[in-house]
């Protein structure tokens, strides 16, 4: 027997009156036509009458048949099912309690999660005491992948709070699909219970099971947040200007006018800046700073606005470079263009000839420079492969009498790339500014700027396997200038020799400075600027040999005081916080002789508020999609209704739509 989950909209039936009356009263006036003798047209009347009388009653029909099938829709019919009557079988029901920052906001006096635990407790309450349940939210449960008895979820559902993490709807479903094919011969059920914002609601591709989501209802919240925030330069230095980029996002529609951002390091006011957003709009901008003092450094970068605040503070750890080691191991060479770079009282430079190297203090320096190399000792390879696993990078200069084997043995196991022996004289076509080396040293490259030439000396051949990139290339796509991660360090690879026989390099200024500086500072290792609170992100905490196979590394922070998770690599140890740190803030890390400072920012996905309709609900939805809105009771109500039936209102709007289809064919080409 057919059953309606909207009966009321019945009462829209008393519209099929509406074409019964338009039928009765024709409002058509007619106008007099006088002709002298009509007893010519007597059989042609009579026929065309018959034919006008089925027009109109086909006509009526079509139009009662779009109003009952249009009211019958938004009664949503459904047809119970006899399964359940039948076999006695219990009920397996997943449900989703959204737990998301944007779940605090109001909504007709109730916080969105309290009415979400409300629907929830309802959807519980409209199954009986055989039934069992899973109640999943975005935080991480032991207990939401198990089937709880009805008590149990009850209880569950008073324990949810809000949390950092955030999922999308079709990840959920994934989790409740799984968990609902581990149910047996119970009759399986899942609800959404969300806001269902649009920047985590996408479509749901699988349809093994029927889902119905209970929408809380829609709002727009205007909000102002700081996106993401990244630095100009890779590395800090102390004692010099530093620029950190920045995003800013009004998700709301008024423009927004002199907006404070405000940047503080340590607690203390480093930078202001005033910026326009105009509504909807996302800018980017820059704030500078002197860098000062050594040791991890705490930035908030911030904008003031309400109601929503939990994106309006974006942190950042960062640990300005005050010294960089680098050594120059000499083959023959006799230049002084590398001392000259390096004369910064940054760095500590030192270089020393091939036969008086002290292989057990390689790994102590940043950067190696192997210098007009010539040739490789298995002791040397050793030392360099143990430096370059502790963090160190390397930069390699080939002679011009090279040992090629021995080098191309020390390249093999490190990536797929090789020396060969060229010659001929080719130039220089492009300078990748994508690469870090180059990111910010110009925007573009200036048009008079002379690229360097290689007159013999080596080809460098990466192989497709080799996850380097070129620095500068040849026209033909070649690396002249080529880097490639080696251990926890960076292998980077000259093709050609400095002297001037073989290019002229070391003469372009604007390239070779900045490219071997920046290698240097590049050598002390990228800093993550910060992660995402609610993601599972492992972090590098020192290279190997810094810390013990068995490191335990506590944590601080926003009041709490855990143990992270670790990991030994073959190169290094990695921690991650999760999940044990749940706000946005700073959190000290201490394992062994290694600390560092680790910012942790709220997901930014939750900074869109604007939630779906009912209706682009739907639309994103298949045909096991069922939307629910409104009251506990009308929720349970639905529940026990949609439980065991086959939903019917999709049909009837198809049949409306063919009725009118019909109409419209009857009036165009039914003659009279």
């Amino acid at each position: 027997m057919m059953s309606f989950l909207a009966p009321g909209m019945l009462w829209g039936l008393l519209l099929l009156a509406v074409p019964v009356i338009i039928h009765l009263f024709s409002f058509r006036r007619f106008k007099t036509v006088y002709f002298p003798d009509i007893r010519f047209l007597k059989q042609v009347r009579e026929e065309s009458a018959t034919r006008n009388r089925l027009k109109q009653w086909l006509i009526l029909a079509a139009r009662m048949l779009a109003v009952f099938f249009l009211v019958m829709a938004f009664a949503q019919p459904f047809l119970p099912g006899a399964e359940k009557a039948v076999t006695g079988s219990s009920h397996a029901v997943s449900v989703y309690v959204d737990n998301s920052f944007s779940m605090e906001a109001e909504h007709d006096g109730l916080s969105l999660l309290e009415a979400a635990r409300q629907q929830a407790r309802a959807v519980v309450n409209a199954y009986g005491l055989d039934d069992r349940f899973q109640i999943l939210s975005n935080t991480p449960d032991a207990l939401s992948q198990q089937w709880l008895s009805k008590e149990e979820a009850l209880d569950v559902i008073g324990l949810i709070e809000t949390g950092p993490e955030v999922q999308t709807i079709s990840e959920v479903t994934v989790q409740q699909f799984n968990m609902l094919r581990r149910a047996g011969d119970a009759e399986p059920a899942a609800f959404l219970i969300s806001d269902f914002q649009r920047s985590t609601t996408d479509a749901i591709s699988d349809t093994s099971y029927a889902v119905t989501c209970i929408h809380l209802g829609s709002r727009s919240v205007a909000n102002l947040a700081v996106d993401s925030a990244w630095w100009e330069s890779p590395v800090q230095v102390n004692g010099e200007q530093s620029t950190l980029l920045y995003q800013v996002t009004n998700y709301g529609d008024e423009d927004r006018k002199n907006m404070g951002v405000t940047l503080r390091i340590d607690g203390q006011v480093k930078g202001v800046e005033t910026i326009d957003v105009r509504g909807g709009e996302t800018i980017r901008d820059s704030i500078s700073f002197l860098v000062q003092g050594t040791g991890w450094q705490e930035l908030e970068l911030s904008v003031e606005d309400y109601p929503v605040n939990f994106d309006d503070r974006l942190y950042l750890s960062f640990r300005p470079v005050t010294r960089v080691r680098v050594t120059e191991i000499g083959f023959g060479s006799t230049d002084r263009i590398l001392p000259g770079i390096f004369s910064n009282a940054l760095f500590s430079f030192a270089s020393v000839p091939a036969g008086n190297i002290d292989y057990n203090r390689l790994a102590d320096n940043d950067l190696i420079i192997l210098h007009e190399l010539d040739d490789l000792s298995s002791g040397l390879q050793s030392s360099l492969e143990k430096a370059l696993r502790a963090g160190t990078s390397l930069l390699l200069i080939p002679g011009s009498t090279m040992n090629l084997q021995a080098v191309n043995s020390f390249l093999a196991p490190m990536g797929a790339v090789a020396l060969e022996p060229f010659s001929g004289k080719r130039q220089a076509s492009s300078v990748n500014l994508q690469h870090a080396i180059f990111d910010g040293v110009f925007d573009r490259v200036p048009k008079n700027l002379a690229l360097p030439f290689q007159q013999n000396g080596w080809a460098i051949k990466p192989s497709v396997r080799s996850d380097g990139e070129s620095v500068i290339s040849f026209a033909d796509g070649t690396p002249m200038v080529y880097s490639m991660p080696a251990g926890s360090g960076t292998l980077y690879l000259l093709g050609t020799p400095l002297d001037q026989a073989h290019t002229d390099l070391p003469g372009q200024g604007a390239i070779f400075v900045p490219m071997i500086y920046r290698m240097a500072l590049l050598s002390k290792g990228y800093q993550i600027p910060y992660l995402i609170a609610g993601r599972e992100q492992w972090v590098s905490l020192a290279a190997n040999g810094s810390a013990a196979e068995e490191t335990v590394a506590t944590v601080s922070g926003n009041g709490e005081e855990f143990i992270a998770a670790v990991r030994q690599l073959q190169d290094h140890t990695e921690i991650s916080l999760y999940p044990y740190a749940r706000e946005a803030g700073f959190y000290k890390v201490s394992a062994d002789s290694v600390s560092k400072v680790i910012a942790l920012n709220a997901d930014r996905r939750e900074s869109q508020l604007e939630c779906l309709s009912v209706n682009e609900l739907k639309e994103l939805g298949n045909d096991r999609l069922a939307v629910l809105e409104g009251s506990e009771r009308f929720v349970a109500d639905s529940v026990l209704r949609l439980r065991d039936g086959r939903q019917l209102w999709k049909i009837c709007v198809i049949l409306a739509l063919l009725a009118l289809a019909s109409e419209i064919l009857l009036l165009r080409f039914l003659p009279v």
